[in-house]
C-alpha cells in the first residue's frame, strides 16, 4: 500500500472515531463523556504550560497501564532534573483521572486528537527538549511535527508479536512512524528481532520492562483495607484482576465449588455502573460488597460476604497483596494485562491460554512461574494444586529467584535520553 493511501485512511479513521466519541458522549457513555469533556479548552491549558519558561520533557501515555510503565522514568527524570518541567499527556480518561496526587510530573493534559493543525500548535507551545511515547502509542502528525522541529523522540517498553500492524501489508504508515523515533527500547528478544526487520540496529536497544521496577516499588508501599481480616476469615482469597466476563465466569464456577473455603475479589477491566451492576447480579447469592462503600458495611456484612468488587481505578496492583491465587484478565482476548502485578507478591498467577503470545508472559510460563487455562474445569484442576502447602512453597521459591534476578537488571532508557536533555 502506498504511504499516501495509508495516510488518507488514517485521517479518515481518526475523523470517524472522533465523531463516534462525540455521539457516544451525547448519548451518555461515561468514558466518552470524560474523553470529550477533558479536551474542552485544551488550547488554553497548553498556553498556560507554555508560559512556564522551564525546559520541558514530554511523556505521552495511552492510559493507566502505560502510565504505570512511565512512572519509574518520570521519577528518575524529576530526581535528576528538578529544574525541568515534565508534561504528561494521556489519550484515555482512565490514566488522566487516576494520577491526581502524583508528584513526578508538573503538568498533565489530554492529548488533542491527532491532526496537522493540533500537532503544530501542541509541539510549538510545549516545545519539549525530548519526547517519550510509551509502548505502542503512535500518532503520525505529532511524530512528524517533532521530527520536523528536530526534537528527539523515544519509544519505550515496546512489545510486539508477528501480528503487529508494522508487519502487515497495510502497515506502511506505522512503519513510517517508527522511523521518526531517535531510539526504540524493546522489552524482549522477540520484539528485538522483529524490530530489526524495519529499523537499523543502532536505533534499537533491549531494556528491562519498566513495569518490573514499578511493581517492586508498589509492593514496598503501605496499603491496607481496614478490617479485611473479618472479610477473609480462614478463607483462601482468589483475585480476578482487570477481568472481563470470561474470567468472571470462571471465577463464579470456582466459587460455586469452593464457597466453603474461598472468597473472591473482582477488579473488572471496565469500571462503569452497568458493569458493576452486572457483576452484582452475577454473584448475588454470594452477597457482593463494593470497595467504595466498604466503610459503610457492618462487620457482619463483611464476614458473610464472599465477594468484594473493586469499583475504582488504580488500586488493583496494591490489592493483589491480599490474594492467595490470581487470575489476570485479557488472556482470552489476546491482550493480557500486567501479570507482574500479582507475581510480585509470590502467589500462583493464572491467565487464559489465548494471551497473545507476548514473550514476557511466555517466559513466565516456560519457567513455571505462571499458568494458562482454557476452561473453568482446567483452571480448577490447576488451582487446586496450589491450595496445598507444598506446591505453594515450591512455587514461591522459584518466584523469589525470578525477582532477585530481575532486580539486578539495569534500565538503560534514562542513560540514552539524558544525552539530549
Amino acid at each position: 500500500m502506498p504511504l499516501f493511501i495509508g495516510l488518507a485512511i488514517y485521517r479518515l479513521v481518526l475523523q470517524v472515531y472522533h465523531l463516534m466519541l462525540k455521539l457516544a458522549a451525547i448519548f451518555g457513555h461515561q468514558k466518552a463523556k470524560s474523553w470529550v469533556k477533558g479536551r474542552v479548552g485544551w488550547r488554553d491549558e497548553i498556553q498556560k504550560i507554555s508560559s512556564d519558561k522551564r525546559d520541558k520533557i514530554w511523556i505521552h501515555c495511552a492510559s493507566l497501564g502505560e502510565y504505570e510503565m512511565a512512572v519509574p522514568l518520570m521519577q528518575q527524570l524529576k530526581n535528576r532534573y528538578p529544574q525541568k518541567a515534565v508534561v504528561l499527556s494521556f489519550f484515555s480518561p482512565s490514566g488522566f483521572q487516576y494520577c491526581a496526587e502524583a508528584t513526578h510530573f508538573d503538568y498533565k493534559i489530554y492529548l488533542p486528537i491527532d491532526s496537522p493543525k493540533n500537532a503544530r500548535f501542541f509541539v510549538e507551545k510545549i516545545n519539549p527538549k525530548v519526547a517519550v511515547f510509551v509502548k505502542y502509542e503512535l500518532w503520525y502528525y505529532y511524530l512528524s511535527e517533532l521530527n520536523r522541529k528536530d526534537i528527539p523522540v523515544f519509544l519505550i517498553n515496546a512489545q510486539w508479536s508477528g501480528n503487529a500492524v508494522f508487519f502487515k501489508w497495510y502497515g506502511v504508515l506505522h512503519r513510517e512512524m517508527l522511523q521518526y523515533f531517535k531510539h526504540v527500547f524493546v522489552n524482549d528478544g522477540q520484539t528485538m528481532e522483529l524490530a530489526s526487520e524495519i529499523l537499523p540496529a543502532d536505533k534499537i536497544s533491549l531494556s528491562v520492562d519498566s513495569r518490573i521496577e514499578r511493581v517492586l516499588a508498589i509492593k514496598n508501599q503501605s496499603y491496607k483495607i481496614s478490617d479485611f481480616e473479618n472479610f477473609r476469615q480462614e478463607s483462601k482469597i482468589l483475585i480476578s484482576g482487570s477481568s472481563y466476563l470470561d474470567e468472571e465466569n470462571v471465577l463464579l464456577e470456582f466459587l460455586n465449588n469452593h464457597a466453603a473455603s474461598s472468597k473472591c475479589i473482582i477488579a473488572q477491566h471496565n469500571i462503569n455502573r452497568e458493569r458493576i451492576a452486572s457483576i452484582e447480579r452475577q454473584f448475588e447469592r454470594y452477597k457482593p460488597l463494593l470497595l467504595s462503600k466498604w466503610e459503610s458495611y457492618s462487620a457482619e456484612d463483611r464476614k458473610d460476604s464472599k465477594v468484594l468488587v473493586v469499583d475504582s481505578i488504580g488500586q488493583l496492583s496494591r490489592i493483589y497483596r491480599y490474594a492467595d491465587l490470581a487470575i489476570v484478565g485479557g488472556g482470552f482476548r489476546g491482550a493480557l494485562h500486567n501479570a507482574y502485578e500479582p507475581l510480585v507478591y509470590e502467589i500462583p498467577v493464572f491467565f487464559g491460554a489465548d494471551f497473545g503470545g507476548v514473550a514476557n508472559w511466555q517466559k513466565l510460563l516456560d519457567q513455571g512461574l505462571a499458568f494458562t487455562f482454557e476452561t473453568s474445569a482446567d483452571f480448577e484442576e490447576k488451582a487446586n494444586q496450589f491450595l496445598k502447602v507444598e506446591h505453594n512453597e515450591q512455587l514461591k521459591t522459584k518466584v523469589q529467584l525470578f525477582w532477585e534476578q530481575e532486580k539486578k537488571s539495569e534500565n538503560t532508557v534514562l542513560e540514552e535520553i539524558q544525552k539530549f536533555i
